[in-house]
């Protein structure tokens, strides 16, 4: 049996790293001043001899210390930790652990090609794995593998596997809002497959959900105002456009995008000919 001592406030420890990394989302910590990095180190000492899942769990964090999807501080230092997770994690069955390691490998990869293979591994591991935390990491890596897909201009693709995604969710039980943001992103794909109407059909029932939730999504209103304007219909798309922009002037995705926030001012204003003197 590995030892488990110290396990407890290396645990602890990780989790804290793990916790306050998630709060960091600005990514603004610097290379050189990283605190979780400095914590992560000082538990090095406790875990020699330790578990194989401890073991992983360190790598893993040590790996997002360097790399992850919200900063890029060291990608050959970060790569290397995460590929010894995965390593690590396979040897010992540690099935959700190796996921885990072949997600932050294809979010770092340093070609499509890479990206694509570490995808595809960490997807086969998911569906084929007994443990039920693996396979929830389904959906996840089918929204990743749309992304993907969706960057690279390979929009049926990037379709089928955000239709492949909602479908994990939904399997999985996921709560409402998580299911919602799914049947989004399979909308989003609709508009560039050239399904308008179809898109249209499945934005306009997220709207109705959230009124009789009594919330709006900024985002629903702008895809609704794109597929209406797509279509021509300049006219039935400025009001959404308006509604999107009440929302999301000043939301950190729309913000941090000049272009994109700039567009959306522009087509949330009424034409001149109907702008009230």
């Amino acid at each position: 049996r590995t030892s488990t001592t110290g396990y407890a406030p290396l645990i602890m420890g990780m989790w804290w790293v793990t916790t306050m990394r998630m709060m960091d989302i600005t990514g603004t910590t610097s290379a050189a001043s990283n605190p979780w990095r400095t914590l992560l180190d000082g538990l090095v000492p406790r875990f020699e001899g330790d578990s194989a899942r401890v073991r992983t769990r360190w790598l893993l964090e040590a790996g997002r210390t360097y790399a992850s999807a919200i900063h890029a501080d060291d990608k050959p230092t970060a790569q290397a930790l995460y590929l010894g997770a995965w390593s690590l994690a396979r040897a010992h069955d540690e099935d959700r652990l190796a996921v885990d390691a072949a997600h932050m490998l294809a979010i770092i990869a340093p070609t499509p090609e890479a990206q694509d293979a570490w995808h595809a591994s960490a997807l086969a591991l998911a569906e084929g794995s007994p443990d039920p935390a693996a396979r929830r990491w389904r959906a996840s890596l089918l929204n990743n593998i749309g992304m993907a897909h969706h960057e690279a201009g390979r929009h049926a693709q990037a379709l089928a596997a955000f239709q492949a995604a909602l479908a994990a969710r939904l399997a999985d039980g996921a709560n409402a809002q998580t299911v919602q943001i799914a049947r989004w992103m399979v909308a989003w794909e609709l508009r560039f497959n050239g399904a308008h109407e179809q898109a249209l059909a499945m934005l306009r029932e997220l709207d109705a959900e959230h009124s009789a939730q009594g919330s709006a999504d900024g985002f629903v209103f702008e895809e609704i105002g794109e597929n209406l304007l797509a279509l021509g219909r300049g006219a039935q798309a400025q009001p959404w456009f308006a509604r999107a922009w009440q929302l999301l002037q000043d939301d950190p995705e729309v913000a941090g995008d000049a272009a994109r926030r700039e567009r959306l001012r522009g087509l949330a204003q009424a034409p001149a000919s109907e702008r009230k003197p």
